[in-house]
């Protein structure tokens, strides 16, 4: 069984490399090289975000139309020129054949992401290399955030997705991040971080706030002013030497004038352990890539066992398609469902609700949301998969998200795979 698994998954990996597969690989560089076009209307920041997220995207999709075009067009075509007829007069079932595809792709999708994140890589860094001094550093810093957070003042509001809380604080209301188990030695000399949240002063967004560092241990203190602006990424800074033996470090943020009103919500405080390395962070985001691209081949390599090379082609981008705008979906229908949930509380509470000439029927709407909801249960969430994120804000991927990942595509390469087996199974090929 292993030496016929084995032979399949090699005739796979020269098949694609007859195919001249690779030769993408040139575009890819091409593409990636061609980013330098915007460089002279850019700052050195702004150049080096660009590449990032230029790479990331373009390695994503070189990716996806490998798997796309070289899956979809393998299994069609050996049925067509009755290769396959030939593999099973021999003693190999189907269930080998398919799951050998299945191992070659993968070897081959493993080979080509690999090669376009080590161009990526080389890139990047002479693109950091030839910058000045206010190019930012490459780095991953894994995000710390709080065990626990308090307010004083004000009251909680529902944010508008309904989950996460919004608390703004009253006449001398504060907040407080209570993080706990921090270890001196993760941190650099000085404790880095930032906050993220909203601020108005009478007619003005912007004011002045106090940000207090507190070792409930040892009793000591460390306060700054900073200026922000509404709704803004603002960086805070404190000595490591704050961490005390108990490891716990109470972060408040308070006003300096009590006509000040903040609102904040609990995940947008977070503090940066020291750097974990930024050639392995971009190691793992290949691991994300590769994770996702094997989601859109499995799909379609199981739609080729019972339908032609350009439905199972056309299938594979559907799924690539719609598994990039899940996020977007989502939202979408959020908002259409406060939409409905308004006009419902209207009617409830007996306002008149006069319907406008080209608005949709709530009615409809609801029933198109009910429809799209369970949808998207059977679509793959690719934003899981995203490692943009990460990598323009030097956050290093942590192990416990990429296993969540890996888990999640593990499931869908699963399910396509055991229904590919299934068909194939049931196909005649006479």
């Amino acid at each position: 069984m292993t030496a016929k698994l084995l032979a399949i998954v090699l005739l796979t990996v020269k098949e694609a490399v007859r195919k001249k597969t690779f030769v993408i690989l040139a575009i890819f560089a091409a593409a990636l090289i061609s980013s330098s076009a915007f460089f002279p209307v850019l700052d050195e920041s702004s150049r080096l975000r660009l590449v990032e997220q230029w790479a990331i995207r373009a390695t994503t999709l070189f990716a996806a139309l490998i798997a796309v075009f070289l899956t979809g067009a393998s299994l069609p075509s050996d049925i067509e020129e009755r290769r396959i007829h030939t593999l099973l007069s021999k003693p190999i079932n189907k269930t080998t054949i398919i799951l050998g595809k299945f191992l070659g792709f993968t070897a081959v999708l493993a080979l080509a992401i690999l090669l376009m994140g080590t161009v990526s890589y080389l890139y990047i860094r002479l693109v950091h290399a030839l910058g000045d001094e206010t190019m930012p550093p490459l780095e991953a810093r894994p995000r710390v955030v709080a065990a626990e957070f308090a307010a004083v003042g004000g009251h909680e509001e529902l944010d508008p997705d309904g989950k996460r809380h919004i608390l703004p604080a009253g006449r001398e209301g504060s907040f407080t991040w209570i993080f706990r188990g921090l270890d001196r030695d993760e941190f650099d000399e000085r404790i880095d971080g930032n906050i993220r949240m909203g601020i108005s002063h009478g007619t003005e967004l912007w004011g002045d706030i106090f940000v207090t560092f507190h070792d409930p241990q040892s009793g000591r203190q460390v306060r700054t002013t900073h200026s922000i602006k509404y709704n803004s990424l603002f960086p805070i800074t404190v000595p490591r030497d704050i961490v005390g033996a108990t490891g716990e470090v109470r972060m408040t943020v308070s006003k300096t004038d009590p006509r000040i009103h903040l609102s904040v919500r609990e995940e947008n405080a977070a503090l940066s352990a020291s750097d974990r390395g930024f050639l392995a962070n971009i190691c793992k985001g290949l691991i994300l890539i590769l994770g996702q691209t094997l989601i859109v081949m499995t799909a379609t390599l199981m739609a080729s066992a019972f339908a032609s090379a350009p439905v199972s082609i056309l299938f594979g981008l559907f799924v690539w398609f719609c598994g990039g705008f899940y996020g977007f979906t989502v939202e979408s229908l959020k908002t259409s469902e406060r939409m409905v949930a308004q006009i419902e509380k209207r009617i409830e509470r007996g306002d008149r609700y006069r319907q406008a000439p080209n608005e949709i029927d709530p009615a409809i709407v609801k029933a198109a949301n009910f429809l799209a909801r369970n949808a998207l249960t059977a679509i793959p969430n690719f934003g899981k998969f995203d490692f943009s994120h990460y990598l323009l804000n030097n956050l290093s991927l942590n192990a416990s998200t990429l296993a969540g990942a890996s888990g999640y595509a593990l499931i869908y390469i699963l399910v396509f795979l055991a229904a590919g087996t299934a068909v194939l199974h049931f196909k005649d090929f006479c």
